[in-house]
């Protein structure tokens, strides 16, 4: 069968797969919803539909988690190929995540009993103190993902632990240490890890797999090429552009606006 051919017929699968358990959710949560209306129906209509709205959005955002954990979707990190076993795991649960995070979690995404609810039947590790922004982009919540007591994550962020390159698609952990800063507007690719007590202010990008130590500081509007690590403590000023492959020695100071090369080396 050719590329071509192949990528035809996962689509139609893609489709099917979006479609029926898209279905699977709306009936049970249509379901348990109408009987829970009918059980509170001797206390009012208004309170039979508060009980069945709530029934309604728990159910439609845990039901597909569910799912991820019966068709074990968690991937693994690595490689995946185009339509590789690995990259149609990622992918299904990708695709059951969109249901509950673009339709109904994102904008009540600061309730920590429900996120924490359906973080975990995906497989993150989200700390139940975490601070996130209802308007964050969240592509990926999985096994990659964990975020630490106390971090916060500002508005408008952009979290992905997948990236297409080509024919594969790189699958990375992200990971947040506990009180650790990631400001509005910023940027983090697959393999990124923050540790504890880090700062990135407003609108920093983090290329794949980055490291951020213990308390270091990133200023505003930086930019941080792949493979690149600062040491903890360090200080990099605002509007600086780090190059791929960049070492910054611990407690290192990078002034506002510097521009660092390729596999430069700074140190203390």
């Amino acid at each position: 069968m050719t590329a071509t051919r192949q990528s035809n017929w996962f689509s139609v699968v893609q489709d099917g797969f979006w479609v029926v358990t898209w279905l699977v959710n709306l009936a049970v949560t249509a379901t348990a919803a109408t009987a829970t209306a009918s059980t509170l129906s001797n206390f009012g209509a208004g309170v039979a539909a508060a009980g069945a709205l709530a029934v309604g959005v728990v159910l439609y955002v845990t039901v597909p988690g569910v799912l991820v954990r019966l068709l074990r979707l968690t991937p693994a990190p690595g490689d995946a190929p185009v339509l590789s076993r690995e990259w149609v795991r990622w992918r299904l649960g990708w695709m059951l995540w969109a249901h509950v995070y673009f339709v109904i979690l994102r904008p009540v995404i600061t309730i920590k009993a429900l996120r924490t609810l359906v973080f975990g039947l995906f497989g993150a590790r989200v700390a139940y103190s975490a601070i996130i922004a209802p308007n964050v982009d969240l592509q990926d919540v999985n096994a990659l993902l964990r975020v630490g007591r106390r971090a916060v994550i500002g508005a408008g962020s952009v979290i992905s632990c997948h990236v297409s390159l080509g024919p594969v698609t790189v699958l990375a952990p992200v990971n947040i240490g506990e009180e650790a800063f990631v400001g509005a507007h910023s940027v983090l690719a697959p393999g990124v890890d923050i540790a504890a007590g880090a700062q990135l202010q407003y609108g920093v990008a983090c290329s794949i797999g980055v490291t951020v130590g213990e308390q270091a500081r990133i200023g505003l509007m930086t930019t941080i090429g792949a493979g690149s690590t600062v040491g903890a403590r360090a200080k990099i000023g605002d509007r600086c552009w780090i190059g791929n492959g960049v070492y910054i020695d611990a407690g290192s100071v990078v002034a506002d606006g510097t521009v660092l090369a390729n596999g430069a080396i700074i140190k203390a």
